[in-house]
């Protein structure tokens, strides 16, 4: 996911951190961080809550958004018995 982020930033990888604002600090606009998360989802092959998008300030927001959505994701198939 950094990889998609940098590259959206236009910046390298090694140079995001994780206090760094999306909007202010690596100047994305709120389409380009739609695009960040639509380009994530295909990469692994999850669908996000787009609409949670308009609270993420942070790249730690991001990551949490991800990793929770991921999470959520995977709890909802066991429970229903997908895999």
């Amino acid at each position: 996911m950094h990889h998609v982020l940098a590259r959206h930033a236009g910046r390298s990888p090694s140079t995001l951190h994780t206090q760094q604002r999306l909007e202010r600090d690596l100047q994305l606009t709120p389409l380009e961080i739609v695009l960040v998360i639509l380009e994530v989802e295909q990469m692994l092959d999850e669908s996000l809550p787009i609409d949670d998008v308009v609270s993420l300030d942070r790249v730690s927001d991001l990551i949490a958004f991800v990793s929770l959505a991921v999470a959520s994701d995977k709890r909802g198939r066991s429970l229903h018995g997908s895999p």
